[in-house]
């Protein structure tokens, strides 16, 4: 796109085994900067490695955008589709990506093994002082846990979000402000239709449902 930046990718296969190393790379001048007008996530730097069996693949990634960095390692099998281990985590700081767009500060831990597309194991996702388009919210947390994989035990995809502060564009700002904002959500995976059962929850409103 005729702009300013590096990618390296390489690969080889033998006998079962994977190998990939990708090293990207970009400066104040590159895409993200120029075309995307996000100078604040720049320089852009992204490698990651694999290596390994393929049912036993080492991973190790590295990402870093401006102050962002997003980091993960751990081992997959990508013949079952399963995470043998992953630990990741992602840390940025305040920030004002746009007048109407910024936070004062995210943090992502998760630990994950077992099935990708149904995940044993927990994550959190903290946001202090999310803004965007007018509206907002002064903390929003995200608590994910799976209990998939275990014998005699029900498979269960759970997730808890929770936000304070919450502003909203229009008229009446402050109308959820007063009280947390509450959606509760489980999702069945090993059931016919994967069901989902939800709760949002406010002083001002409930909502539940039943979704096959």
């Amino acid at each position: 796109l005729d702009q300013v930046g590096q990618v390296n990718l390489m690969t080889t296969t033998d006998d079962g085994k994977l190998a990939l190393h990708l090293d990207a790379h970009e400066d104040n001048e590159g895409f993200t900067a120029k075309l995307l007008k996000l100078p604040q996530l720049t320089p852009l730097s992204v490698v990651a490695d694999m290596k390994g069996r393929t049912t036993a693949e080492a991973l190790t990634l590295n990402v870093g955008a401006g102050p962002v960095t997003l980091k993960g390692e751990g081992t997959l099998d990508l013949v079952t589709k399963r995470f043998v281990s992953l630990q990741a985590g992602l840390d940025a700081p305040q920030m004002t990506l746009r007048p109407d767009i910024g936070w004062g500060g995210i943090h992502l831990d998760a630990q994950l093994q077992g099935d990708m597309m149904a995940p044993d194991g927990h994550a959190t996702l903290e946001v202090d002082r999310l803004a965007a388009a007018g509206a907002g919210a002064g903390t929003l947390r995200v608590d994910f846990s799976g209990q998939t994989g275990h014998k005699g035990q029900e498979d269960l995809l759970h997730l808890l979000l929770t936000a304070q502060g919450i502003r909203l564009p229009g008229p009446a700002p402050l109308l959820l402000a007063s009280a947390p904002l509450r959606l509760d959500a489980s999702l069945h995976p090993g059931e016919t239709g994967k069901p989902l059962d939800f709760d949002l929850s406010h002083p001002l409103l409930h909502l539940n449902g039943h979704v096959m």
